[in-house]
């Protein structure tokens, strides 16, 4: 389980290592989809797709415990995404969603990975001019 954190109107990117049960690198050549949802209880806020550009590839970037370089996933929330975010609700506020991850595999199969969902924490920014 992973909780972020950021502040409203704020870029990021997450750069996760997608292991198997066993702790190995899954190959990015068996990946034929990535999805990362944002949602308010049952109500998804935001979608980020590999196919839309949104999550990137990024190959030999990342270190298993060995040193080994592996591939990595690349989760980009840019300001525009954080921006209306916060604006469903009050924007002097924290504002407390839920994230998750989904790989479709070249099999036909599916996984939600535990080690890369859990909370998102969207602090409002002090003189940010974000409007709910």
């Amino acid at each position: 389980m992973t909780d972020l954190s950021l502040k409203a109107g704020s870029s990021r990117s997450y750069s996760l290592t997608v292991v198997d049960d066993d702790g190995v690198p899954v190959p990015m050549a068996d990946i034929t989809a990535v999805v990362w949802l944002i949602k308010k209880g049952t109500t998804i806020v935001r979608t980020k797709t590999l196919e839309a550009g949104q999550i990137n590839i990024l190959n030999e970037t990342g270190y298993d415990n060995a040193g080994n370089t592996v591939p990595q996933l690349q989760v980009l929330l840019p300001y525009a995404d954080t921006v209306p975010v916060i604006g469903l609700g009050s924007t002097t506020s924290t504002m407390m969603y839920q994230h998750e991850l989904w790989l479709y595999f070249i099999d036909g199969t599916q996984d939600a990975p535990e080690s890369f969902a859990g909370r998102l924490t969207i602090t409002p920014s002090v003189g940010s001019g974000v409007m709910s």
